[in-house]
């Protein structure tokens, strides 16, 4: 049955949301630029180097520098006022691209949300490159060390020779090595405008967010560099441009698919973040059936409880390990208790009023939860969930907020 609530019986109640995400102890100070600024990083304004060696080989000739130090250096601060700029997500993640309208700004992967981006260039010509630079000391005695950084980058498209396009690189390097030899290649990433597997768009090229990990608990002690780099043409007529972010948490792997299943469920996908240059290894409970190598498998489960997971490894060795326990439900869920959030709305004039919360308590089982809203109204977070925020409309109607339970053997 579906649990209803008339507005005028529901009470105040304000709930914070924990999503298990774990500090690292030893995070690196703004790795994520928490801080809304640059502050323990070096960037830098240049050109396109002239004398490059190879296709794939970009380098900046840099003649503006701000040091790597703990001193803030915000976006009014920086050389080029457009050659940097630091972004914040809003509530709803909904800042786009002024060219590809459907890429975030700041990106949500997998389910995480990223909370600040850099974009590095702009989509002005004349052979500009654009650099930010992180230095770090692995600690010792750690059995995983794990960075994460998501890029995604729009480069327009000359159809020149490949060492002369627009480009995105990101480098990696252990700085104990010596020169030539320091690069770590699973963390190490290059694109130009011809580069497969982009999407075309008019007379640009553009790559949607991707996520790369590593684990460097293996330089234990060691130096090590991750620089992201931004090239326009080198002929001078043509923009290139990227978005950068890093996580400021230790990677959680994430493995999604379904938590509790019916004894009836036949065939189910569970899928953990893509990560360029991985193969995973996936484990499955005894009685299920299926197998894959990439970050997506579906499996029958054949009415059987268990725990999946997966650990995707690649050359730096493996990234982390996600498991997920999946048990056989009896039945479908049992109907929720009541809803708490405010009876009574002023709507303000044109203006409306946002970020209402309304919550029930967890229901057993229960793996996803549809919420029924009057007219004017209209989730904002928490779609799915069991605590949500609505927005209503300066013309929204009264009525009845209802909500009711899922699992795989159907609705309370």
């Amino acid at each position: 049955m579906i649990k209803k609530v008339n507005l005028s019986q529901v009470i105040l109640l304000i709930l914070f949301c924990v999503f298990g995400e774990h500090i690292l102890a030893q995070s690196p100070a703004n790795i994520g630029f928490q801080s809304g600024n640059l502050s323990f990083w070096t960037h830098e304004n240049g050109s396109y180097r002239s004398n490059r060696v190879g296709a794939t080989i970009y380098e900046g000739n840099y003649t503006s520098s701000t040091p790597n130090n703990p001193i803030p250096a915000k976006l009014s601060t920086l050389t080029s006022g457009t050659a940097f700029q630091i972004l914040t997500a809003d509530n709803t993640n909904s800042a786009r691209d002024e060219i590809v309208t459907t890429l975030q700004k700041v990106p949500v992967i997998n389910g995480y949300r990223y909370t600040n981006a850099v974009k590095l260039g702009n989509s002005i010509t004349g052979a500009q490159a654009d650099k930010i630079t992180y230095r770090l000391t692995v600690p010792t005695g750690v059995s995983s060390y794990n960075i994460t950084y998501a890029f995604a980058m729009i480069l327009e498209d000359p159809g020149h020779a490949a060492d002369v396009q627009p480009a995105f690189v990101a480098n990696v390097l252990d700085l104990s090595q010596p020169a030539g030899q320091q690069k770590i290649t699973c963390g190490s990433k290059a694109y130009n405008a011809s580069t497969p597997g982009l999407t075309a768009q008019g007379g640009i090229k553009y790559s949607n967010w991707k996520e790369v990990s590593f684990d460097l608990s293996q330089y234990a002690g060691r130096q090590i560099e991750i620089n992201f780099q931004a090239f326009d043409c080198g002929a001078s007529g043509h923009y290139g441009y990227a978005y950068v972010a890093l996580r400021s948490e230790n990677f959680s792997g994430l493995l999604s698919g379904s938590s509790v299943i019916c004894s009836n469920s036949g065939n189910l996908t569970y899928t953990t973040p893509a990560i360029d240059g991985a193969t995973f290894n996936w484990i499955t409970p005894s009685g299920w059936t299926g197998t894959s190598t990439t970050n997506s498998i579906t499996v029958n489960p054949n009415g059987n409880s268990g725990t999946i997971s997966v650990t995707p490894s690649q050359s730096c060795g493996n990234i982390f390990s996600s498991s997920l326990a999946v048990t056989v439900a009896s039945g479908v869920p049992a109907d929720p208790g009541p809803i708490a959030g405010v009876n009574t709305v002023c709507a303000n004039g044109s203006v409306g009023a946002s970020n209402l919360s309304y919550s029930i308590d967890a229901v057993l089982n229960a793996t996803e939860y549809e919420w029924t809203l009057p007219t004017g109204w209209t989730i904002v977070d928490g779609y799915g969930t069991r605590s949500i925020k609505v927005n209503v409309a300066s013309n929204a109607s009264s009525g009845n907020i209802s909500v009711r339970a899922k699992n795989a053997c159907g609705y309370s």
